[in-house]
């Protein structure tokens, strides 16, 4: 799963949850902000989330307005249902 976002605010949030379904799946993420010649520099990371269908946060809080953030999520298990979104507010 792979999104690109523009940051609008200071604060710039992913939010994602899965489901496991009991086999003990984790999320992983990754958010990167765009540098120039098209290279992305990663800039927060989650390991080992679990995937037990509530939200797990992933948050920037000095997010430049204007910036481009691309965001991975990849799941370490079976495939299962994810939902994912990202926020700007601040």
């Amino acid at each position: 799963m792979l999104n690109i976002a523009l940051a609008r605010a200071k604060v710039f949030q992913l939010v994602a949850r899965c489901w496991n379904g009991g086999d003990k799946t984790r999320m992983y993420f990754t958010i990167w902000e765009h540098k120039s010649g098209g290279i992305y520099k990663s800039v927060k990371y989650g390991r080992k989330l679990p995937c037990n269908g509530k939200p797990q946060y992933g948050r920037i809080y000095n997010a430049k307005i204007g910036t481009r953030y691309r965001v991975s999520i990849q799941l370490a298990g079976k495939r299962h249902t994810a939902e994912a979104w990202l926020q700007n507010y601040g």
